[in-house]
Formats: structure tokens, C-alpha cells, sequence
């Protein structure tokens, strides 16, 4: 349950992506039951405040902030309700003491939510604050030390990252030993404490009469959901393109099985007027009825049909008043696996 905060309180707001430990940040200074989600579910609904205390820190205020990518909240919802919360806050005379920025190191990429997390932070926050924020890599229990270096090392050397923030003021810790690790980043917060802190959405919202809209944080959500929008586009035309590249692919595969079935056919149709003619010539004895054909007495051409299953081939042809059929079940076999019937009309 949140607790109410009084003026010239010692408040710190802790923020981060789902799934980047804020909740279990707050765990470790309150006796409260803090629910704590999965990476993949969050259950922070709202801006909680937390008492807490330290030795030498009778009583502050840990702030437990839904995060970014929420999976039953947009960020747009998600901003709203922050913003709405440091404003009034603030118009009650509530000012922060600093900022706990949870990074879950296991975020090997910096995925679009970790990184819409950081901006929108520097936005509320705006550059006269960084100095009082600290910028927390979280779960090193999870993953091998040394991988987790290597991404720490990353984060904290390149501009798109944490490179330029470090350089104006932010500081850099590891959420590595529990509550000993916790307890380090608060006071390191504490201690450095400014007279006044007022966050640039703030003095937007409260000082200057914008709307959430037009704050500097949601001109950058819009930025990112735009690119997003945008990316998911790119992938959707590239999924479609690659099925109509297969469906085209399976097409020309299809094409080119089937006239090679039909080349098969047609040389087992040579070799069976090749074999009728030399029946007609005496050369092979008689066919059932009794009778011999001359190679002139064959007519008509020889018709192949597709069956249902497109695997059932038919040929059919016909020498006077007999009929000839031969059938193949796979033309790859159609010259070892082969059958004949012959049906003769009654010219009477």
C-alpha cells in the first residue's frame, strides 16, 4: 500500500523497463509486501510510495514506477500516468532526490524498451538533473561475470547508450549484492542531494501550462513509436515479400516436376508404340484378343491426364476399336512399375 509523502521528504523514484527489477530494488528497504512480476508481466498499476529506512535515515520515500514496454499498458498510458504524478507531486511541494534507472544486464541487444525507458527518463529529467541519477545494471546473478562485464562495458562507452549521460553528471552502479548493493546506490543519492531538484516535465507541466503532449518526453515517445511503427512496416513488407518469393519458388518447382513427369510419360508412350508396332509386325506374338495391328492402323495421339492427387498419371490410346491404357503412380517408376488394360468395342 503507498504511503503518503510529505513535504521536504527524502524521495527517490526508482525507473527501468518492465522486467528490470524496480520492484525488487524497493524490496529490499521496506517491510511492506512488494509485488514483484516476471519479465514478462508487470504489476506495478501506478506510482507507489514506499517508507523506508536506514541506519542514520529514520525515513524516506522509495518511489515504484510502472515501466515501459508494460504488457498490459501502452507507453503512452504509461507516461501519462508518471507525468501525472510528478506534477502533482510537485504542485503539493514534493520534489525528487534522485533517480534510480534500472538496466537488466541480461539485455544483451539494449532492446527498443530499454532504450525508450533511458530517454524517456532524460526527458522527465532534463540535463540540469543528471548528476542526481543513477544509472543501476540489475539480474548479475543471472549471467556469467564476464559476459555481464563485456555489456557493462558496452553500455558505458558508447554514445547511444550510457557514454554521453556519464559525461554530464550521471554515475554508474551494480545491483550485485542484494540489499548491500541497494543500500549503496540510495545513500550514494542521499548524500548528494541537491537544495532544489524540479524535473523538466515538471516546471513543463506546472510552470510553463503544457499538456502531457507537448512535453519534451512525449515528443520522444512519439518519435520512437513513429520509428517503431515504421520498423514494423519494413517487417511485415518483408515477411509478405518472402512468401510471394516462395509461393513463386513452389510455382517454378511445381512447373518444372510436372514437365518432367510429362517428358517420362511421353518416353514410356514411345516405348509402348515402339512395342504395339512390332506386335503388328509379329514381332511380340498377339494381345489378348488375338489379333495383330499394323503400325498404320494406330490412331489418334496419345493423352496423358493429371489425376486429383496430381501424382496419378493416365495414358490412353487407341489402335482401331481397342483401347490402351496405361497408368503410372510416379513418373520416377514409370518405366519399372507399369500396367496395361485393353478394353475392345464391339464395332457391331
Amino acid at each position: 500500500m503507498a504511503n503518503p509523502v510529505h513535504r521536504r521528504d527524502i524521495i527517490i523514484a526508482v525507473m527501468g523497463a518492465t522486467g528490470s527489477g524496480k520492484s525488487t530494488f524497493v524490496q529490499h528497504f521496506t517491510q511492506q509486501k512488494v509485488r514483484i512480476g516476471s519479465d514478462l508481466t508487470a504489476v506495478t498499476e501506478r506510482v507507489e510510495a514506499y517508507q523506508c529506512s536506514l541506519p542514520g535515515i529514520p525515513s524516506f520515500f522509495l518511489l515504484d514506477t510502472p515501466g515501459f514496454n508494460d504488457s498490459d499498458r501502452s507507453d503512452t498510458e504509461v507516461l501519462s500516468m508518471i507525468a501525472h504524478f510528478l506534477a502533482e507531486s510537485y504542485e503539493q511541494g514534493h520534489e525528487l532526490t534522485g533517480i534510480v534507472h534500472l538496466h537488466s544486464i541480461m539485455n544483451v541487444r539494449f532492446s527498443g524498451s530499454s532504450l525508450r525507458a533511458m530517454r524517456m527518463m532524460q526527458r522527465m529529467c532534463g540535463k540540469n538533473n543528471l548528476s542526481s541519477i543513477a544509472l543501476t545494471t540489475t539480474f548479475w546473478d543471472v549471467l556469467d561475470t564476464d559476459r555481464a562485464q563485456q555489456i557493462e562495458a558496452e553500455l558505458i562507452s558508447r554514445d547511444k547508450f550510457w557514454a554521453r549521460l556519464i559525461a554530464q553528471g550521471c554515475t554508474t552502479f551494480r545491483q550485485d549484492l542484494g540489499r548491500d548493493s541497494a543500500i549503496k546506490i540510495v545513500s550514494s543519492l542521499i548524500d548528494q542531494r541537491k537544495e532544489r531538484m524540479v524535473l523538466q516535465i515538471q516546471s513543463e507541466i506546472v510552470e510553463e501550462g503544457k499538456n502531457i503532449q507537448e512535453t519534451a518526453a512525449a515528443a520522444e515517445l512519439s518519435t520512437d513509436l513513429l520509428a517503431l511503427k515504421q520498423q514494423q512496416e519494413a517487417e511485415i513488407e518483408r515477411i509478405r515479400s518472402g512468401y510471394q518469393q516462395a509461393f513463386a519458388k513452389r510455382d517454378e518447382e511445381h512447373k518444372a516436376q510436372l514437365a518432367k513427369l510429362k517428358r517420362d510419360h511421353d518416353l514410356v508412350i514411345e516405348s509402348l508404340l515402339r512395342s504395339i508396332a512390332k506386335l503388328s509386325k509379329g514381332e511380340g506374338g498377339d494381345i489378348s484378343s488375338g489379333r495383330r495391328y499394323g503400325a498404320s492402323e494406330i490412331s489418334g495421339q496419345a493423352k496423358a491426364v493429371l489425376g486429383d492427387d496430381q501424382r496419378t498419371y493416365t495414358q490412353t490410346f487407341h489402335i482401331n476399336n481397342a483401347t490402351f491404357v496405361y497408368g503410372a503412380e510416379d513418373s520416377q517408376r514409370a518405366l519399372k512399375r507399369s500396367r496395361f488394360t485393353m478394353s475392345e468395342n464391339d464395332p457391331g
